[in-house]
């Protein structure tokens, strides 16, 4: 993806033991638009293999689509195998939401600018909802599927200053599926 490495394996090992999230993807980036069920289960299967063979035993059970595409079959695919999948349209999550195909907004720095991050945090403090982000990169000179520290920052600012929790993906899922 991007020609070019992304990080290494040890910065995957180093954020998983400091707690975070891994979440699963297609194993080459590869869109589900593009796959038939079989070539999907064998790419999520690679995916996960390769994951736990570095995280020692780790099974993941969120799923991000690549690019954002989904289709019927693969959404179903992914509610049957994962806890949840995220796509790419933006919005809160408030509700009843679709599972398979969760809201989210671009942690990218050309497309936080565009974002009414007041509004929409408010709107999910008000809605009693959920806001997942997604981004490649965190660095000084981004690709342009990343941010800056700064923008990081700024968003967890204005979220913890709405009142909401931050919490991995996973986690906010069950919190909200168990909360009613």
């Amino acid at each position: 993806n991007m020609d070019r490495d992304q990080f290494q394996v040890r910065h995957l090992q180093e954020l998983h033991a400091a707690g975070h999230e891994v979440g699963c993807h297609t194993y080459g980036h590869t869109s589900v638009l593009r796959m038939d069920a079989g070539a999907m289960r064998m790419s999520l299967d690679a995916n996960a293999a390769w994951v736990s063979d570095r995280l020692g035993g780790y099974r993941m059970t969120t799923f991000a689509y690549p690019f954002g595409d989904a289709t019927l079959a693969a959404k179903r695919y992914v509610r049957g195998r994962f806890e949840l999948g995220r796509g790419v349209r933006d919005g809160v999550n408030a509700g009843r939401e679709d599972r398979g195909l969760i809201k989210s907004i671009g942690l990218e720095s050309r497309r936080l600018p565009h974002y009414d991050l007041e509004g929409l945090m408010a709107e999910t403090a008000a809605s009693r909802g959920w806001l997942t982000a997604y981004g490649h990169d965190v660095s000084d000179a981004p690709t342009d599927y990343g941010c800056t520290p700064a923008d990081l920052d700024r968003v967890l600012t204005l979220a913890k200053a709405a009142g909401l929790e931050i919490r991995p993906v996973g986690e906010a899922w069950t919190r909200m599926a168990t909360s009613g």
